[in-house]
Protein backbone atom coordinates (compact mmCIF):
# COMPACT_ATOMS: atom_id res chain seq x y z
CA UNK A 1 0.00 0.00 0.00
CA UNK A 2 1.42 3.33 -0.89
CA UNK A 3 1.25 6.44 1.26
CA UNK A 4 -1.30 9.16 0.97
CA UNK A 5 0.39 12.63 0.09
CA UNK A 6 -2.55 14.83 -0.30
CA UNK A 7 -6.60 15.61 0.23
CA UNK A 8 -7.68 14.09 -2.85
CA UNK A 9 -6.03 10.63 -2.87
CA UNK A 10 -7.63 10.52 1.09
CA UNK A 11 -10.91 10.83 -0.57
CA UNK A 12 -10.67 8.77 -3.46
CA UNK A 13 -9.38 6.33 -1.12
CA UNK A 14 -12.35 7.16 1.88
CA UNK A 15 -14.40 6.33 -1.42
CA UNK A 16 -12.77 2.90 -2.54
CA UNK A 17 -12.80 1.82 1.17
CA UNK A 18 -16.31 2.49 1.48
CA UNK A 19 -17.41 0.64 -2.02
CA UNK A 20 -15.45 -2.30 -0.26
CA UNK A 21 -17.36 -2.12 3.05
CA UNK A 22 -20.87 -2.12 1.13
CA UNK A 23 -19.95 -4.77 -1.01
CA UNK A 24 -18.93 -6.93 1.73
CA UNK A 25 -21.52 -5.99 4.13
CA UNK A 26 -23.95 -7.70 1.49
CA UNK A 27 -21.93 -10.41 1.19
CA UNK A 28 -22.22 -11.13 4.69
CA UNK A 29 -26.25 -10.04 4.10
CA UNK A 30 -26.23 -12.94 1.74
CA UNK A 31 -24.27 -15.23 4.07
CA UNK A 32 -26.54 -14.84 6.74
CA UNK A 33 -30.13 -15.63 4.50
CA UNK A 34 -27.82 -19.00 3.53
CA UNK A 35 -27.34 -19.95 6.48
CA UNK A 36 -30.94 -18.59 7.72
CA UNK A 37 -32.35 -20.99 4.64
CA UNK A 38 -30.07 -23.56 5.71
CA UNK A 39 -31.59 -24.25 8.43
CA UNK A 40 -35.55 -24.81 7.76
CA UNK A 41 -36.86 -27.94 8.17
CA UNK A 42 -37.75 -28.85 4.88
CA UNK A 43 -33.89 -27.80 3.59
CA UNK A 44 -32.61 -30.29 6.93
CA UNK A 45 -34.92 -32.81 5.60
CA UNK A 46 -33.48 -32.64 2.19
CA UNK A 47 -29.72 -32.20 3.53
CA UNK A 48 -30.51 -35.04 5.69
CA UNK A 49 -31.98 -37.29 2.84
CA UNK A 50 -28.40 -36.20 1.12
CA UNK A 51 -26.14 -37.04 3.51
CA UNK A 52 -27.87 -40.92 3.77
CA UNK A 53 -28.70 -41.59 0.59
CA UNK A 54 -25.43 -39.93 -1.03
CA UNK A 55 -27.71 -38.59 -3.44
CA UNK A 56 -26.75 -34.68 -3.70
CA UNK A 57 -30.20 -33.06 -3.73
CA UNK A 58 -31.38 -29.38 -4.07
CA UNK A 59 -34.94 -27.90 -3.61
CA UNK A 60 -34.83 -26.35 -7.02
CA UNK A 61 -33.34 -29.42 -8.44
CA UNK A 62 -36.08 -31.82 -6.52
CA UNK A 63 -38.99 -29.40 -7.68
CA UNK A 64 -37.59 -29.26 -11.45
CA UNK A 65 -36.67 -33.32 -11.97
CA UNK A 66 -39.70 -34.00 -10.09
CA UNK A 67 -41.65 -31.84 -12.39
CA UNK A 68 -39.39 -33.49 -15.60
CA UNK A 69 -40.69 -37.23 -14.18
CA UNK A 70 -44.07 -36.33 -13.58
CA UNK A 71 -44.28 -35.42 -17.23
CA UNK A 72 -42.50 -38.24 -18.49
CA UNK A 73 -44.58 -40.67 -16.78
CA UNK A 74 -47.93 -39.02 -18.00
CA UNK A 75 -46.48 -38.64 -21.42
CA UNK A 76 -45.33 -42.78 -21.56
CA UNK A 77 -48.99 -43.33 -20.26
CA UNK A 78 -50.28 -41.56 -22.92
CA UNK A 79 -48.00 -42.91 -25.30
CA UNK A 80 -48.95 -46.43 -24.01
CA UNK A 81 -52.87 -46.03 -24.01
CA UNK A 82 -52.51 -44.67 -27.61
CA UNK A 83 -50.55 -47.43 -28.56
CA UNK A 84 -52.97 -49.78 -27.36
CA UNK A 85 -55.87 -48.36 -29.42
CA UNK A 86 -53.75 -48.41 -32.45
CA UNK A 87 -52.92 -51.92 -32.05
CA UNK A 88 -56.39 -52.89 -31.25
CA UNK A 89 -57.25 -51.04 -34.54
CA UNK A 90 -55.08 -52.60 -36.03
CA UNK A 91 -56.30 -56.10 -35.15
CA UNK A 92 -59.62 -55.80 -35.63
CA UNK A 93 -58.79 -54.06 -39.33
CA UNK A 94 -56.28 -57.32 -39.88
CA UNK A 95 -58.94 -60.31 -38.54
CA UNK A 96 -61.33 -58.43 -40.82
CA UNK A 97 -59.11 -58.36 -43.72
CA UNK A 98 -57.94 -61.61 -43.64
CA UNK A 99 -62.19 -62.74 -42.92
CA UNK A 100 -63.04 -60.88 -46.17
CA UNK A 101 -60.40 -62.91 -48.03
CA UNK A 102 -60.75 -65.92 -46.50
CA UNK A 103 -64.92 -65.68 -47.60
CA UNK A 104 -63.33 -64.55 -50.52
CA UNK A 105 -61.76 -67.98 -51.12
CA UNK A 106 -64.26 -69.88 -49.74
CA UNK A 107 -66.59 -68.33 -52.15
CA UNK A 108 -64.04 -68.41 -55.61
CA UNK A 109 -63.61 -72.38 -54.60
CA UNK A 110 -67.56 -73.08 -54.08
CA UNK A 111 -67.93 -71.02 -57.80
CA UNK A 112 -65.29 -73.53 -59.29
CA UNK A 113 -66.79 -76.54 -57.56
CA UNK A 114 -69.96 -75.72 -59.27
CA UNK A 115 -69.01 -75.69 -62.72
Amino acid sequence: MTAIRNAGELRMEIKRLRTLTASQEKQIKTDIENIGDSLKPGNLLLSFFSSVTGIRLEKKEFLRDGIAYGLSLLIRKFILKTEMKLESKLAEWADSFFQKVRDFMKSDKQGEDQD
